[in-house]
């Protein structure tokens, strides 16, 4: 069984394809630099509470980027509406 990449076609698989690429990158910001990604949405964890900033990492980037690769791997128009309504 052989895995073939969906490579966009037309110029909506393009957008529908970018805005997956973007939302991808947000969620490897959220997930690889909490602290950066905090300060840009302006949340701040309390400082008796210091891992509250692994805990919203992954609360906050794991939806991203499941649903940006799961749209990027397997190009499905509901996988897109799930992005879109996110």
């Amino acid at each position: 069984m052989e895995f073939a990449f969906p490579w966009p076609m037309s110029q909506g698989e393009w957008l529908a394809w970018s805005s997956a690429v973007a939302t991808l990158l947000i969620g490897l910001l959220l997930f690889l630099a909490p602290n950066l990604a905090f300060r840009i949405l302006r949340l701040q964890a309390r400082p008796e509470k210091a891992a509250a900033i692994a805990e919203g990492r992954g609360r906050m980037s794991g939806f991203y980027l499941g649903v940006s690769l799961c749209c990027i791997l397997l190009a499905q128009p509901l996988l897109y509406m799930a992005l879109g309504f996110s």
